[in-house]
């Protein structure tokens, strides 16, 4: 056998040896990121979120014991200044007469200027902050992205002004049609910045109690 031959052999072997071994490295390295989590957010009118989108009635006394949450009196008005969080759909923010601000269930609230707002906010094209609920994130952190509401918000409407009609006996409105949107963003739907990584999350399911009237 031709000497060269071999070492050229042993040289190949070694390379192909060396090839796979950083691939296996870089597989490894890749696999071990953590990956992205979405943070969770809120929808406000401005990137304070202190812009009152509606006023609501509380229809029923809901006691909380949680630093988040309000706790409701019956017929208390609230400004409302948060809708449509990503993790908990049931959930809103809004500020008491008294300069107290937190998180409130939908169903303590007549749901009526909600759906008000909803349908005044698609026919203006309202474009709504999307903003993170994480407490870490401050300044420009805070701001996610913004979302156009007849883009977005149709959906919403439609539930919600449904459920009224039947809370009410009224007649049912004819739903809106639904867009489609897809992508996070075509420049005019729904667009997002993307200065994050992972969040540290607060779970507001606990510590409040339901005491309805």
């Amino acid at each position: 056998m031709n000497p060269h031959s071999s070492e050229s052999l042993l040289c190949y072997s070694s390379i192909l040896t060396k090839i796979l071994i950083d691939n296996v490295i870089s597989l490894l390295v890749y696999a071990a990121k953590p990956p992205i989590v979405s943070k969770k957010s809120k929808l406000c009118g401005n990137e304070q979120c202190d812009e009152v989108l509606f006023k609501a009635k509380v229809k029923r006394v809901m006691g909380s014991n949680h630093e988040a949450f309000l706790s409701l009196t019956e017929g208390a008005v609230i400004d409302v200044t948060a809708v449509k969080f990503s993790d908990r759909t049931d959930l809103m923010e809004g500020v008491l007469p008294d300069g107290r601000k937190g998180n409130f269930y939908i169903g303590a609230i007549d749901i009526g200027p909600y759906v008000e707002f909803l349908r005044n906010a698609i026919s203006i094209r309202k474009e709504m902050k999307e903003i993170s609920q994480d407490r870490v994130d401050v300044g420009p952190k805070k701001l996610l992205g913004t979302v156009r509401a007849d883009l977005h918000l149709v959906r919403d409407y439609n539930v919600q002004a449904r459920q009224y009609a039947q809370e009410q006996h009224i007649p049912q409105p004819e739903p809106l049609p639904v867009p489609n949107v897809t992508g996070n963003s075509d420049g005019h739907g729904h667009s997002h910045s993307h200065g994050h990584g992972h969040s540290h999350e607060h779970d507001h399911n606990h510590g409040h109690s339901h005491e309805p009237k």
